[in-house]
């Protein structure tokens, strides 16, 4: 599977194939993945989180919803798409996911009843964001996650539910 590494080019990073099996078990637990979900195909597909995206959504019997550049480029695409989908899970770079924030708080609008899990990661989370998020999506299920390729995409989950037991202020964990 291909990471940017630090320097923005692809590498190829080689993964043995009990490694993406427990990945994929793990993804599909972790997310509590069933036949029932749909599920946003949202990276790259030359990126690894896009093995995360469809491998463990597969492995679920789910369905996977492609993206198409419109959902990328535009925040009324992306909530009519999720809507249209029925979307249950969505898997998103931090950066989109704070543009996301800041759509949702200025205009009021609201992800669609369907979303029950959205999983943040690729970079550091703001608290202040992640307070406004869970705030404006009440219900919806939010994890924080990071892992580099060469662990096999995903090691650590966070699960913002636990922030409770946290101070105000505190960095979001991974």
């Amino acid at each position: 599977i291909y990471t940017s590494g630090s320097t923005g080019a692809p590498k190829g990073v080689m993964i043995s194939h009990r490694a993406l099996a427990q990945h994929m078990q793990s993804i599909q637990s972790a997310f509590a993945m069933d036949r029932s979900d749909q599920v946003l195909q949202f990276a790259s597909l030359s990126f690894d989180v896009a093995i995360e995206e469809i491998l463990p959504t597969l492995f679920a019997g789910a369905e996977l919803v492609l993206r198409n550049e419109a959902i990328v480029e535009s925040m009324a695409a992306f909530f009519e798409s999720v809507d249209e989908f029925s979307l249950t899970v969505l898997n998103l770079p931090t950066a989109f996911w704070t543009a996301l924030v800041e759509h949702m708080a200025s205009t009021g609008a609201k992800l669609p009843s369907s979303v029950r899990l959205v999983v943040v990661g690729g970079e550091a989370i703001s608290r202040t964001v992640l307070d406004r998020f869970l705030a404006m999506a009440p219900g919806i299920r939010c994890l924080n996650g990071y892992g580099p390729t060469e662990v096999t995409i995903t090691s650590t989950l966070f699960d913002t539910a636990k922030l409770a037991e946290m101070n105000p202020g505190d960095d979001v964990p991974i």
